[in-house]
């Protein structure tokens, strides 16, 4: 896997200012920054296919507003258990007795077990929505983003490689967090967009190097 081109492609395309200019802005407009999904599905699609320049153009808005509203509707109907946890520890918290009695012990035993559960699936979720919104890029098929079998396999069949996608795409957010904090707060559209960028890309690469016997990408 290449981290550094990961980092650095976006920077080679002739036409980078323009086009993460443009994703920048569309962040900043609500439902329309959808499409800022899209235009990342797209760019995977650019780097699976081993293309030297994979930034697309911004000339398809509406079908990566379509492909980013239907991710993000996936992502919630992933998030209601959160939900549904977060809203219990809520409702336990404030209904819960004060004191140091048993049935205070119980209620702090109570949202404890809440609170492990919550954070380990918030974990699983970060772990498994990048590879269902491959599976969607690669079948374009919105039911793809449940087909659990097909999920899991190309995680399992791409281990290694997935895991070290994550763990960099993930310290490119927390970058992407730190520099457009210290560009008053307005930086965080264009760096969170390239970090977004930078994910697009080391999963593309997953895509690629997948051994032999998986499925071709359809996109």
């Amino acid at each position: 896997m290449d981290i550094a081109n990961s980092f650095g492609y976006v920077f080679e395309d002739e036409d980078w200012g323009g086009k993460v200019l443009i994703g920048g802005l569309i962040s900043l407009v609500p439902i329309a920054n959808v499409a800022t999904i899209g235009y990342a599905l797209r760019t995977m699609k650019h780097v699976a296919a081993g293309a030297p320049r994979p930034l697309p153009a911004w000339e398809n808005l509406g079908d990566d507003v379509v492909k980013g509203l239907l991710v993000a509707a996936a992502c919630a109907v992933y998030a209601l258990p959160l939900f549904l946890l977060l809203a219990m520890t809520t409702l336990i918290s404030a209904l819960g007795p004060g004191g140091r009695d048993l049935l205070s012990n119980i209620v702090g035993l109570c949202l404890t077990s809440l609170a492990c559960l919550t954070g380990l699936y918030g974990l699983f979720l970060g772990f498994w929505l990048p590879a269902a919104a491959v599976r969607y890029a690669e079948a374009g098929e919105f039911a793809a983003l449940f087909r659990f079998g097909e999920i899991w396999r190309f995680m399992e069949r791409n281990l290694g490689g997935y895991v070290v996608a994550l763990l960099v795409a993930w310290m490119a957010g927390l970058a992407a967090l730190l520099i457009g904090s210290a560009l008053c707060l307005i930086g965080l559209v264009f760096t969170g967009f390239v970090a977004m960028l930078v994910w697009a890309h080391l999963l593309g690469q997953v895509v690629r190097e997948a051994p032999e016997g998986a499925p071709a990408p359809v996109f």
